[in-house]
């Protein structure tokens, strides 16, 4: 069995048996999602999703990363069945719509998502993310067709309006790349300004993915920590820190802050190492033993503090 195999039962066990148990159904799959998703195994990833949607079809977190997973692995046929099939259920649900009209904007289906965000904001007018899918969208038409001036302008005070309305709703959603935008927007750099505000949507889609995926591996660590070594924690917070300045928000800090613990707590096992080097060396040397014995009780503690956080 290849090191990679291995990985993916031992986290697929121990997910089920551990979600089972708090009477989660769709969380080791959503789980599954994220690892497979942190291995650019796109099509894998879509497929745990999709089964965690079909455990927990209110779960409308999910549907979002569904998108996103659908665009990554080509298969946005199976984001619009799904998204369709709950729609049946659920056809008033503002989430659903939202989602939806992201679909067909990343999927170039301009008039069908401006229909569906439309939908979404009338049931719902405080969602940030439909209100700046949707000046996108406006921009999309601007900028595939030579409008009148008049047909121009209107859609162009919407483009503002719609932006305006996201920052309203959630101040996160500003930062230094979206007063770019809004810059090339006023000196009527219009294909640029796309540009760029497509460019913020896919890394505010990639974000949460992204948190997960590290979530994964800090669950790795906890069930099997051969399988985590220094640059994968390296990289992982770099990842995230890059992420603090796309979208600013709690989730990103805590995830940020279980990061560094995650690397406090491979130092202890570096500083174990050593410590028992020391005493192969010199079996009787007090400096170690003394040294040892604080450390393992103190990780001890902190593998309790770390079980504790990550669930």
């Amino acid at each position: 069995m290849t090191k990679k195999k291995t990985e993916e039962s031992i986290i697929r066990h121990y997910l089920e048996n551990k979600t089972s148990a708090k009477g989660l159904p769709a969380q080791a799959d959503h789980l599954l999602s994220l690892y497979y998703y942190s291995k650019n195994k796109y099509e894998q990833s879509l497929e745990e999703l999709l089964k965690a949607i079909q455990k927990e079809d209110q779960r409308w977190d999910l549907y979002q990363h569904l998108v996103h997973l659908g665009k990554k692995s080509e298969n946005l046929k199976a984001v619009y069945d799904k998204l369709n099939s709950s729609l049946d259920k659920y056809a008033d649900n503002h989430n659903l719509h939202s989602c939806l009209g992201m679909a067909y904007l990343l999927d170039e289906k301009i008039s069908e998502a401006i229909d569906e965000l439309q939908k979404a904001i009338s049931l719902n007018p405080d969602l940030p993310l439909s209100h700046f899918l949707l000046g996108i969208s406006y921009l999309e038409c601007i900028c595939a067709s030579n409008l009148e001036k008049e047909k121009s302008s209107l859609l162009i005070s919407l483009v503002d309006q719609e932006f305006s309305k996201a920052k309203e709703c959630d101040k996160s959603i500003q930062g230094k790349r979206f007063e770019e935008g809004v810059g090339l927007l006023s000196q009527g750099k219009y294909q640029q300004a796309l540009k760029r505000f497509k460019q913020i949507l896919e890394e505010i889609l990639e974000v949460d993915l992204v948190f997960g995926a590290f979530e994964n591996l800090a669950l790795c660590h906890f069930i099997a920590p051969e399988m985590v070594d220094y640059e994968m924690v390296q990289q992982a917070i770099q990842e995230l820190d890059q992420r603090m300045e796309v979208r600013e928000n709690p989730h990103a800090h805590n995830r940020l802050g279980v990061a560094y613990l995650l690397f406090l707590k491979l130092l202890f096992r570096e500083a174990e190492s050593c410590f028992e080097e020391a005493r192969q060396i010199s079996p009787k040397f007090q400096k170690a033993l003394r040294n040892l014995k604080f450390l393992k009780e103190e990780e001890k503690e902190f593998s309790n503090l770390f079980e504790f956080l990550r669930f």
